[in-house]
């Protein structure tokens, strides 16, 4: 099952929004499809952005490329960029649909703000995630003294 790895981090959503979401709230579909799309973005992108400073150091370990077998480098990093696409277009329509469900369902109000919350988390992390490749030094090849070696391993 390729979400396992992001379980946990729906468990965190709630810390988040400090309240805990009711179990039928946490097994809407709708709640689910956006938070593992999110972490499948990051995960996803992860890979991609990295990718560069695994071909300079001739260690290439990525995630993402080594369970795309078959493919050559170019092929596999296209598929990289259509599944980093799709899981945005997932979240995004996941998140209308849990919109949609919180109008039509009648929660609390304390549930309802927590719900509301969850999402919005989400959505700030695939900007935190994308913020982060391309303001850190630690992915800009080009800034590295050895190309060879990246900066935060120690010699």
């Amino acid at each position: 099952m390729p979400h396992l790895r992001y379980w946990v981090w729906l468990d965190c959503l709630e810390l988040a929004a400090e309240l805990a979401l009711p179990s039928d709230v946490i097994a809407w579909c709708e709640y689910r499809d956006a938070g593992l799309a999110s972490q499948e973005f990051s995960g996803w992108y992860n890979d991609l952005c990295s990718l560069p400073k695994e071909l300079a150091s001739g260690e290439l370990h990525n995630l993402g490329i080594s369970l795309i077998h078959g493919l050559s480098l170019s092929e596999a990093t296209e598929e990289l960029r259509r599944q980093v696409t799709a899981r945005v277009q997932d979240f995004l329509e996941a998140e209308q649909a849990l919109q949609r469900r919180l109008e039509q369902v009648h929660l609390a109000p304390e549930t309802e703000n927590a719900v509301r919350h969850c999402p919005f988390n989400m959505r700030n992390w695939i900007s935190s995630v994308y913020w982060f490749h391309h303001e850190s030094g630690r992915y800009r090849v080009e800034d590295w003294e050895d190309r060879a070696w990246p900066p935060y391993i120690g010699k």
